[in-house]
């Protein structure tokens, strides 16, 4: 008895202790915000069935199953007109997600480097700098990818018939770049031989006696399977010159050009101001004490300046990292095959409107979540190592 007395005292003080820290206006108001929202999303769900029902569309994701007939030239996975709406859309989505990443990487290189050549000494480079991003970050980005593919790729390329031959059976005409494909027979070999060549860095965390000769060993084996493979199992397609046309090879598009140069071009510029000012922001007693203490200018920026301005640089670059993957949807206006174009294709052959937009906002939002996951990640990583 006198257990469950000590109980209940204790569960009574408890809830009054809960009930003296919360805000029971707050409560409510929060409580009444939430039931709110559901009862909206719920009165759009019923409004959606509705119309649907009216319309006689049917929902559902039965439609990604069908053929899907739509021409796709820069796939980079095995694609025909045959296969399913489901192949099509992952394949949009695919040249989205390489775009992306190609862009992030370009834009990051370019935009570092206009701002060290903004804060150089040189005056001529610092404006030279100043008006390439004054530019670019003034312009809309549609108005760049236009502009690139209609006033300047179109006019300078010559045709097929005149195609620009470089080295390596390299050619370039308006159709695009034409250079030699290397193809895998066996994706699972190469596969497993990049997991063990990764077992390389687990190793070199294991501390043993025998660690040097462990590692030695596993990096000659990786090594010499991947050769192995290069030799057995890949071959090199060369492009051929024809009268008309260029066949074999690996043909990167002229809309793939136009975009990843005008989304590098114009994220860059965002990116070095972005740079700039993190650096900047950096208190100058700091750099002050690093070139007090002997160390080169180089030496300053790279051990005390840099690692702290990434605390004021990461969450903007995040931001310009989303914004890019955004703006490869701009694609569709030159006719790029990336997510937004074939969705619309899709779309407007099957009429899943519903269906479709959801799978559209789905991926540009799982994409933004993981470069903002990981990028968070970066900074409480940066946070960590300055002892915050």
């Amino acid at each position: 008895m006198s257990i469950y007395y000590r109980t209940s005292q204790y569960l009574k003080k408890r809830i009054f202790f809960f009930l003296e820290k919360i805000n029971i206006r707050s409560l409510l108001l929060q409580l009444g915000i939430f039931f709110l929202f559901g009862f909206f999303v719920s009165w759009i769900i019923h409004n959606t069935i509705i119309n649907l029902t009216q319309l006689r569309i049917t929902s559902g994701l039965g439609f990604l199953k069908m053929r899907a007939g739509i021409s796709i030239p820069d796939s980079f996975i095995p694609y025909s007109e045959d296969s399913s709406y489901t192949l099509a859309l992952i394949s949009g989505l695919l040249n989205t997600i390489l775009m992306s990443v190609f862009c992030i990487f370009t834009s990051s290189i370019l935009g570092l480097t206009i701002a060290f050549s903004r804060l150089s000494q040189n005056w001529l480079l610092q404006k030279l700098c100043m008006i390439y991003v004054e530019i670019f970050r003034n312009l809309p980005p549609l108005l760049i990818i236009l502009f690139l593919y209609f006033g300047i790729l179109q006019e300078i390329l010559p045709p097929v018939q005149k195609s620009l031959s470089l080295p390596f059976h390299i050619y370039i005409n308006q159709r695009g770049i034409y250079c030699p494909a290397l193809h895998f027979q066996k994706i699972w070999l190469w596969s497993s031989s990049i997991i063990c060549l990764s077992g390389f860095f687990i190793i070199r965390r294991i501390k043993n006696p025998f660690n040097q000769y462990i590692l030695l060993l596993h990096l000659m084996i990786s090594l010499a399977f991947i050769v192995w493979l290069f030799y057995h199992d890949t071959f090199l397609e060369l492009p051929k010159l024809e009268t008309f046309n260029i066949t074999g090879g690996r043909n990167i598009s002229l809309e793939f050009l136009a975009l990843f140069l005008s989304l590098s071009l114009y994220t860059s510029a965002l990116i070095s101001e972005t740079i700039r000012t993190g650096i900047e922001g950096v208190n100058n007693s700091l750099k002050e004490t690093g070139l007090s203490l002997g160390l080169a200018p180089g030496l300053v920026m790279r051990l005390i300046t840099m690692p702290l301005a990434l605390r004021i640089i990461i969450p903007p670059l995040t931001s310009q990292y989303v914004n890019l993957i955004k703006n490869t949807s701009l694609g569709i206006a030159i006719g790029y095959s990336e997510l937004m174009r074939i969705s619309n294709t899709v779309l407007n052959q099957t009429n899943q409107s519903l269906a479709v937009v959801i799978i559209w906002m789905g991926s540009y939002l799982s994409l933004s979540l993981i470069v903002s996951t990981v990028m968070n990640w970066l900074n409480k990583t940066t946070l960590r190592g300055h002892g915050h």
